[in-house]
């Protein structure tokens, strides 16, 4: 019988760990936070999507006279908009595709109503740069185009933008003041980029009102309606005439 092999002593200290089992799992344990934040995760979100729908826009209301109510909300573009992401100038912005309207405001009264205030455009005077004419407003904005005009008309040159309101205003009140003066009949009036306001008479006279503030303009146009009467007074005609300075200059024939 063989003796059997003695095993060498072991060193204190050096005593060898058990190894683990190949393949053994590793148990996790979840920490106790995890279900109670995943939980409120859950009811936040459902709370979510439902005050997402609640504050969903139903109702656009337009407040002005004679306003094209139903082009306005198409425009607007908000019907079905989460309210709080409605942005009051980019309505605004929208709307400016619809030139006859003016929109003074925008308000959201929650939870999910969009009002928006207006007012009709009102055609001042005609304008026509080139082969077009427009109509446009006090303000001087374009609000559509005419074929035969029954406002006072102002013509410019090509790709001229439109007058300001003082020439605006000059424009009609030569239109309704001069035709009672002798020979004040009008031939067309027109915006020189140059010149500015100038005014011609069917008799063939020329006269030059230039730019300034609305009164100055208007004292202007007054003017001339005196100079024609005091011309034709002494047996002449007026030929032509510098409304631009103080005492005016003028031409007769």
């Amino acid at each position: 019988m063989s003796a059997a092999r003695a095993r060498p002593p072991t060193r204190p200290g050096t005593a060898r760990k058990p190894l683990r089992p190949p393949h053994s799992p590793r148990r996790r344990r979840l920490h106790p936070a995890v279900i109670p934040v995943a939980t409120l995760l859950l009811v936040l979100a459902a709370l979510g999507a439902t005050v997402a729908g609640k504050f969903t826009v139903k109702r656009v209301e337009v407040v002005g006279a004679n306003l094209p109510a139903t082009a306005i909300v198409q425009r607007a573009d908000v019907t079905g908009k989460n309210i709080f992401r409605v942005r009051s100038d980019s309505v605004v912005e929208r709307l400016q595709a619809l030139p006859s309207v003016e929109v003074t405001r925008v308000e959201t009264r929650f939870p999910d109503t969009v009002t928006i205030y207006a007012t009709v455009r009102h055609p001042y005077v005609a304008w026509r740069p080139a082969n077009v004419t427009y109509l446009v407003d006090a303000a001087g904005t374009i609000i559509g185009r005419t074929i035969a005009p029954t406002l006072p008309l102002i013509v410019g040159t090509p790709r001229a933008h439109t007058p300001p309101f003082a020439i605006l205003q000059a424009a009609r009140y030569a239109v309704s003041a001069l035709p009672a003066a002798p020979d004040g009949s009008i031939q067309q009036i027109e915006m020189d980029p140059r010149l500015g306001l100038v005014i011609l008479g069917r008799s063939g006279w020329q006269a030059i009102a230039g730019t300034g503030d609305p009164q100055s303009m208007v004292a202007r146009v007054a003017t001339l309606g005196s100079l024609l009467k005091a011309i034709y007074g002494r047996g002449q005609r007026l030929k032509y005439a510098d409304l631009r300075y103080r005492e005016p200059y003028y031409h007769t024939r």
